[in-house]
């Protein structure tokens, strides 16, 4: 399982020199969205910055504005698990940027980092990755390279090496990637969730001490930054949960996994794809635990939801299970 919280930020536009100045109303907008979607309130997110490209319509398509709004709703849509709606936006925003600033940016760079994470959250991994090493390819030689950014990069790429069964690369990535996030003030979030997908490795490496230390340390600073019951929390918790059920330690793993699919419920919803799979791999434990009735009974739930989920991001809408589930 992966954490979907890392996401490159398309430097803003109006910061950069020559920008328009931001209308008032536009960048009130902007601000309330983007503090939304830091403390995890997408529904709402979604609704201010649906709002701010309204206002971005009126302007110029050269304008940067443009693309910087329609990437900022992509992001909160992927959140809500709206992933065919977050490619179009970010295949709206692609040319802009490229009209307007050029491939050889990080504005570009991010975009398609962006691009290549929605591409992966729909199981589209051939897609995905030579999206992902563009990226990379073009954020080591941008003048005044962002090492965060980068690293970033480097840990969407992980993940899809890890789904593809890459180990010893993502390894290789993760490490870089965390290295610069342990030395990064304010990439706490970003470091928990390297240190997940670290754990994942680790689980396929049939290390599970190993995996369970990192698991719990990302749980403890995403905490530290977000505070308890927030979405990123979800997935990390799952992956957790699995790790105890590995090692034997059903309490721990029980608890692990209801807290997951707690904040899953309230914060993501029922048609959510990882509301879906957490219920499917909750009930994977609870059949091997004996208690079939109840895992019945969430087998039949994670089915709907996944299935509601597939239906809204279209017939090409794949969910991985896989990903997800005990080894």
């Amino acid at each position: 399982m992966r954490c979907v919280f890392i996401r490159c930020v398309l430097m803003s536009a109006v910061a950069a020199s020559g920008a328009v100045s931001p209308t008032p109303e536009w960048a009130r907008m902007v601000k309330q969205a983007v503090t939304l979607d830091r403390n995890g309130n997408y529904q709402e997110a979604a609704k201010a910055c649906e709002s701010a490209l309204r206002l971005a319509a009126a302007f110029e398509p050269s304008d940067r504005r443009v693309p910087f709004t329609l990437n900022r709703l992509a992001l909160i849509y992927e959140e809500l698990g709206r992933f065919s709606d977050a490619l179009h936006l970010y295949q709206r925003a692609l040319p802009l940027v490229e009209h307007s600033i050029g491939k050889n940016s990080q504005e570009y760079a991010s975009l398609l980092n962006n691009l290549s994470a929605a591409y992966m959250e729909q199981g589209q991994f051939a897609k995905a990755e030579p999206l992902i090493r563009e990226t990379l390819a073009i954020e080591e030689t941008v003048p005044k390279r962002d090492d965060a950014e980068l690293a970033k990069s480097r840990s969407v790429l992980a993940d899809i090496l890890i789904k593809r069964g890459k180990y010893a690369e993502a390894d290789r990535q993760l490490a870089q990637a965390i290295h610069v996030f342990e030395n990064l003030p304010g990439s706490k979030r970003d470091l928990g969730t390297a240190r997940n997908d670290l754990a994942l490795v680790r689980r396929f490496q049939k290390q599970p001490e190993e995996a369970r230390r990192l698991l719990e340390a990302a749980v403890d600073v995403i905490e530290s930054d977000a505070g308890p019951g927030h979405p990123a929390l979800a997935r990390v918790l799952n992956n957790l949960g699995s790790c105890y059920a590995v090692l034997g330690l059903r309490d721990q793993a029980d608890a692990a996994y209801r807290q997951s699919i707690e904040i899953a419920e309230a914060r993501f919803g029922p048609e959510h794809p990882q509301y879906g799979v957490m219920l499917h791999n909750y009930a994977g434990f609870l059949r091997a635990c004996g208690r079939k009735s109840e895992a019945k009974a969430l087998e039949a739930h994670s089915r709907e939801a996944i299935q509601q989920s597939a239906r809204r991001n279209g017939v090409g809408m794949t969910v991985d299970v896989s990903a997800f589930q005990q080894k």
